[in-house]
């Protein structure tokens, strides 16, 4: 005796059908309640950017510190866009770092 084949199909699920098609009332209401909470403006970012920035107030009482003063107020090899200026930025290993490229900002700000 061949032992009978019975095949159990499984209900195919619509991937173009939204999501509260398949909600009860109670369970759509609790849907689009959070959805129109997460549209609202929140007040929690505010207050991350708040104590951020009074965690960080301090700093601006800080003045140069370490080695600052030999490399922006005495250093006058950044100070410009000239071709002295450029080859200073991108030939020189100063203090034993080489970071043209942050030398060519100061460079252009001081140019501003």
């Amino acid at each position: 005796m061949k032992a009978k084949k019975t095949s159990r199909r499984i209900p195919a699920v619509s991937r173009t059908a939204p999501v509260t098609d398949h909600l009860s009332a109670p369970q759509l209401q609790t849907f689009l309640s959070g959805c129109r909470m997460l549209s609202e403006p929140s007040v929690f970012p505010s207050i991350l950017i708040g104590v951020t920035f009074l965690f960080f107030l301090p700093v601006l009482n800080n003045g140069f510190v370490d080695s600052d003063r030999r490399l922006l107020v005495e250093n006058l090899g950044y100070r410009g866009l000239g071709w002295a200026q450029l080859q200073w930025m991108f030939t020189g290993f100063h203090f034993g770092q080489f970071h043209p490229v942050a030398w060519l900002s100061l460079g252009i700000n001081h140019v501003f």
